[in-house]
């Protein structure tokens, strides 16, 4: 067995196919179970603490000012404490590259590369800090910012497992912040295909990629009575961005270089298939994911082999649909990207949440004080 000086580099363990767990488990359905009831027992402590309950090996983590890297892992780590050796990993941690099959034929979920999840949670919690954690605004206006950046969350998808149930914690505590009852455990069956469908992002209409995900919270969130939630409602708190950092810019073009490349792949060309008559992406996916989300940064000097596919791709007859849209789309994508890229090198500045509108003679807490400027914090397994 692996020391803890020495993790194991996978998070499944060769003996038997199953991830490393606590709970002994002897088959895939067994874990199955067990992670769901002690997770789901953890992430119910987390909303209703009691008083007289024994404390956890992993505390529940303080009340953010930052919604960054670092609360990301505590909450891992607490809500699976018990099942998990790696609770409160990411996939950087052990080199894991995430991707699943869409519903849709032909389509996978394409998540952050395990590489680019650190600098990705950077740069979208620092323009969440900007918006000062979506304080100030309206239901309607609260909705769609929410449905933006829990999309931006899955997409980076942190974890190997546990990412549905770490969102909805941290979207829980987001929401409280700003004045509002975010729970998604009503139609937490909802949540899935309306997250996939933003994340797959099938349309060149990002509205129409988002709209199911807005459609489900705008019916889950409802205003928060008492006078510290209408104080974070407060318009004056409201710190509205007209377009995204530069940093959250670049992930944005990324993610619509690796939609459009699909979409391309899907109607403009025959798929090949494995022996079991699974659709395999031709080389115009791949090359997106293989060559070019690790290391985005030298999408410039790759642009010119895409495009040579793209008129390459343009003598082919479409397969499915308009063919031509989707070519057109992926070369925007291609010239919205590099142009996004070009001399990367910047360094990102995650910047505190802006000054809010404090109630009359409430004093910062030292839970708070200890979160104005984090540092993320790499955690390793405990075996």
């Amino acid at each position: 067995m692996n020391s803890p000086e020495q993790p194991p580099l996978d998070f499944t363990n060769p003996a038997d196919g199953l991830l490393y767990n606590f709970v002994g488990a002897t088959s895939q359905s067994h874990l199955d179970r067990r992670e769901h009831d002690l997770s789901i027992a953890r992430l119910t402590e987390l909303r209703f603490p009691k008083s007289n309950a024994p404390a956890p090996a992993v505390p529940a983590p303080p009340i953010p000012a930052v919604f960054n890297e670092q609360y990301a892992r505590q909450l891992h780590s607490y809500l699976f404490q018990d099942v998990y050796p790696w609770a409160g990993e990411t996939r950087a941690d052990r080199n894991f590259q995430g991707q699943k099959k869409g519903d849709r034929e032909g389509y996978f979920m394409s998540y952050a590369h395990y590489r680019q999840i650190s600098p990705d949670l950077a740069a979208v919690s620092a323009q969440l800090s900007q918006e000062n954690n979506l304080k100030g605004l309206d239901k309607d206006q609260f909705v769609k910012r929410a449905a933006y950046y829990l999309d931006h969350f899955n997409h980076i998808h942190a974890f190997r497992e546990g990412n549905g149930r770490t969102v909805q914690a941290l979207f829980f505590e987001l929401g409280k912040q700003a004045g509002y009852k975010l729970d998604l455990t009503p139609e937490f069956r909802e949540f899935n295909p309306a997250r996939d469908t933003a994340l797959i992002a099938e349309s060149s209409n990002p509205r129409n990629n988002i709209g199911r995900l807005e459609g489900l919270l705008a019916r889950l969130v409802k205003p928060r009575a008492g006078k510290e939630a209408e104080l974070a409602r407060d318009p004056r708190q409201a710190r509205p961005l007209v377009e995204p950092t530069l940093a959250v810019a670049r992930i944005e073009a990324l993610r619509e270089l690796k939609a459009s490349s699909q979409a391309v792949s899907i109607r403009l060309n025959d798929l090949r298939q494995t022996k079991e008559g699974d659709p395999m992406h031709n080389a115009l996916f791949m090359n997106v994911q293989r060559h070019i989300t690790p290391k985005p940064e030298g999408l410039e000097q790759m642009a010119p082999a895409l495009r040579r596919q793209v008129e390459d791709a343009a003598q082919a007859p479409a397969k499915v649909g308009n063919g031509q849209a989707q070519l057109d789309r992926f070369s925007r994508a291609i010239d919205q990207a590099s142009l996004l890229y070009a001399g990367q090198g910047q360094q990102l500045t995650v910047l505190p949440s802006a000054p809010a509108v404090e109630p009359e003679g409430r004093k910062t807490s030292a839970a708070e004080e200890q979160q104005k400027a984090p540092e993320p914090k790499r955690r390793g397994p405990k075996m």
